[in-house]
């Protein structure tokens, strides 16, 4: 097949070769660009919610502080159930 483009172009196959190796290489940087913002999504992620945590247990001990304790305790433990629950579902959905 590359002898009949030979026949009409000199230098087909090589120029062939050359965008095909261009091509890979281009699509090598994207699957790796891809990648690198997949896992800077993630890492915010998780900083986002050790913020979001310590600031609920912040907020948790200080209605304590304040003599609402089963306030607090209600708003801690559903902020750290939702968050301890958001990661166990992405773990198993495989990401």
């Amino acid at each position: 097949m590359l002898e009949r483009f030979r026949d009409l172009v000199p230098d087909a196959p090589e120029r062939i070769f050359a965008e095909w190796q261009k091509e890979a290489e281009h699509r090598r940087g994207l699957e790796k660009t891809s990648l690198a913002g997949n896992l800077l999504t993630i890492r915010i992620g998780q900083f986002g919610a050790i913020a979001l945590v310590l600031v609920v247990l912040g907020l948790g001990g200080l209605g304590f502080w304040l003599g609402y304790p089963s306030q607090a305790a209600t708003i801690v433990v559903s902020a750290v159930a939702s968050i301890v629950g958001a990661f166990v579902y992405q773990r198993r959905k495989g990401q």
